[in-house]
This record gives C-alpha cells, structure tokens and sequence, in this order.
C-alpha cells in the first residue's frame, strides 16, 4: 500500500506554521493514488519507507493498537464513545448509517436508544447508549473501525482526526507517525520530507551522465518547428522552475536536520532538463539566429543563447554544488533561479509566445 503526496501542499502548509517543532510533527493529508499536484503528477510524491502508522484498514491488527491508544490517551476513548453513541442515534434518521451500523454488528445486538423517537435535536445530557461505557477498548475499536469501513469514502462524518484525535496529536505521534484510513490518511511532515521520492525519480540518472541523458532525450523527440522547438524548452523551463521553488520553500525552513535526498535528485533532473533545453536551443538557433520569433523578449532571448552555446544556467550549478556536499550552505541558488524562470515565464505571457 504505497502512501502519495504533493511536496508543494506539504511546504505551503508548513510555512504557515510559526512554531519550529509543533511545524515538523504536523499531519499531512496523503492518498492512495498519485495527486495531480496542478496538473503536474510527475511532481508527486511517495514514501518510499513505510512509516509507523496506525492503519485503520487492518481491523484486526489495528482495533488492539487502538485499544493501546485508547488506555493510554482517555479523551480519545471519551471521544470515540460519544462519536458511536452519536452514529447510533443518528442511524435512525439516515439510511446508510442505518445500514452501516447494522453490518458492523451483524448478529449481535445493537445498543437500544433511549427516547430515539425524539427530535434528534432535543438530546441532551447523558448518553444515549449508555451500554457503549460497558465495552471494554477492543470493543470499542472493533465496532468503529467495522463501522467507518461500512460507511466508505463518501462519509467523512466520522473521520478518525477531528472526532477521535482532536486537536490533541501527541498521544498518537508518541506511538506512531501517523494514520491510515479507507480515504488516504495523515503522515508527520517530517517522514513525508525525509523520506518521500518523486514519481519521476530515475535511479541511473548522476551527476556524471545528466545532460548527455538530456541531450539524448531530446534528440528522440526530433521537433524541428521554431515554435515547438521554443514551447519544448519553455516546458522544460517549467520543470525546472517547480523543482526550484519547492527545494527553495524547503532549505528555507529551519530545524531541518538534514537535506533529503530528493534534492539533489531533483537537482540532477533539473541539469537533465538542461541538456535539453540546450538541444532545443541549438537547432532552434540554426532556423531563426536572430530570434525574431520571440518578440523582443530579451531575457528568453538571452537565456536560449547560452544554452544554444551550451552554457548551463549559473544558478543550476550553485544548487548542484550546495545541496551535493553533506553540511553544505545554502545560498538561496534555487530561489534565484525561481525568480528568474518565473520571470521569463511572465515575459513568454506578455509577448504571446505561450
């Protein structure tokens, strides 16, 4: 069961948060398919060593885990028998809870109601059912966890976070990294960013043979129109803007114990990219020397004769040197390439060469 995520949402929700440890040990959504992450699935993530979690898919397993949690953190087990006595009540004025609640207890019998026939808004004080304080943790478990798979995806009602685990994370993230449930789940920041992987990872891809891939990669796509040639490399501009902005976003946090390692894989991609924005340059340059077809968009214009005379971009370079060496500066080089790509992304705009 793979767990995937985009790095972009994870480091925009981080940046929001001002505390330096309560920011590590934040719950990030992640799914079972690879998001689209803008409409860039390339970009997503996943973990690529599997975390400590509480799965609440694993019923057996997982109803004595959650039992442990349940002894361990009172208000969780206050709060998941007021969420059940809730759903029974509930059940007698929605069908599909009615119909949930019945296949998780199957044979056995349903806990009455007291005065069910009520308006369910004029309960109030004591439970409902009060047999549910009669189950021990494991029954307790069972029951909900049997429940919220009966329910499935379209019910959130009932979700493990905010009626379970509350705001109160710690007792969770003392034991485990995280949850898992029928929709996706929630990892500790940390785990996503230490240990995530790019869907686009190539594990050949070094330092060594990057551009010669790029060069090559470009060479079988054989465009040879002036303006496929120049929305190829805008592409590839594109690319490498994204990774920039998101190691950017990252080496800027503090308390980061250590770069991950996907860094300097998308480092490396990003010089890969360059190889092929210098073949795009290079024969775009040979049909139209003088650039006409840019529209006097200087910064574009000078950007593809460097990589028409096979000039790699200066601040690729810096990032590759900074985030290569273990304890290395980082001197804000993907920030600086960001701007300018974003830059040039805004100039393409302005003269409709986009």
């Amino acid at each position: 069961m793979a767990l995937y995520f985009c790095i972009h949402d994870v480091l925009d929700q981080l940046g929001k948060i001002n505390q330096q440890e309560r920011r590590m040990h934040a719950l990030i959504p992640v799914s079972y398919a690879p998001p689209a992450c803008g409409g860039f699935k390339e970009d997503a993530f996943s973990l690529n060593s599997f975390p400590k979690i509480l799965d609440l898919n694993d019923q057996e397993n997982t109803k004595h885990q959650l039992a442990l949690l349940l002894a361990e953190a009172p208000l969780y087990k206050n709060n998941l028998i007021l969420l059940l006595d809730d759903a029974l009540t509930e059940r007698h004025f929605n069908n599909h809870l009615m119909e949930a609640v019945t296949a998780t207890y199957r044979k056995k019998a349903i806990p009455q109601t007291l005065d069910h026939k009520n308006n369910k808004t004029d309960y109030t004080g004591n439970l409902r059912h009060p047999e549910l304080e009669k189950y021990d943790n494991i029954r307790l478990s069972e029951i909900y966890i049997k429940l919220v798979r009966k329910l499935g995806k379209i019910n959130h009602l009932y979700d493990f976070e905010p009626n379970v685990i509350g705001k109160d994370i710690t007792p969770l993230l003392s034991q485990y990294d995280g949850f898992a449930n029928i929709s996706g789940g929630k990892i500790k920041a940390d785990i996503l960013i230490g240990f995530g992987t790019r869907q686009d990872y190539k594990p050949a891809l070094n330092r060594t043979n990057c551009l010669e891939e790029g060069y090559t990669k470009a060479m079988k796509m054989e465009i040879s129109e002036p303006h496929e040639l120049i929305w190829a490399w805008m592409e590839a501009e594109h690319y490498q803007m994204r990774r920039c902005y998101d190691i950017d976003q990252l080496l800027n946090l503090k308390g980061l114990p250590r770069i991950p390692n996907w860094v300097r894989t998308d480092a490396i991609s990003m010089l890969e990219k360059e190889g092929m924005k210098q073949i795009f340059a290079e024969k775009y340059l040979k049909i139209d020397p003088e650039c006409t077809i840019l529209n006097g968009a200087t910064e574009i214009t000078e950007t593809l004769k460097q990589n028409g005379a096979r000039k790699i971009d200066e601040f690729l370079e810096r990032l590759l040197d900074e985030t290569s060496n273990v304890g290395g500066q980082y001197n804000n080089a993907a920030g600086l390439f960001h701007q300018r790509a974003q830059y040039r992304i805004r100039e393409a705009r302005l003269h409709e060469i986009t």
